[in-house]
């Protein structure tokens, strides 16, 4: 099953979790962040050719990160992302 997509809808939310997104995968350039622009599946195919690892663990990789940050923040909207 494939993790739903999201993709953030206000520019100042994804400037934000981009830099969350470059201290989790460091390998990640500005230009990939820009180019992601919030797009959950852009940044798992952008993981895919930075790290050597499987789709899937990327995809966990990336829930667990929406998860920590996103999905809290819906959740919870005086959590800052």
């Amino acid at each position: 099953m494939k993790p739903k997509q999201v993709r953030l809808q206000r520019h100042e939310d994804w400037s934000t979790l981009s830099r969350r997104a470059r201290e989790r995968w460091t390998d990640l350039s500005e230009d990939d962040l820009a180019a992601i622009s919030g797009d959950r599946e852009r940044l798992i195919e952008v993981l895919e050719e930075r790290y050597p690892r499987s789709r899937e663990v990327i995809e966990r990789e990336v829930a667990e990160f929406y998860e920590s940050v996103v999905d809290k923040a819906e959740r919870d909207p005086n959590v800052e992302i």
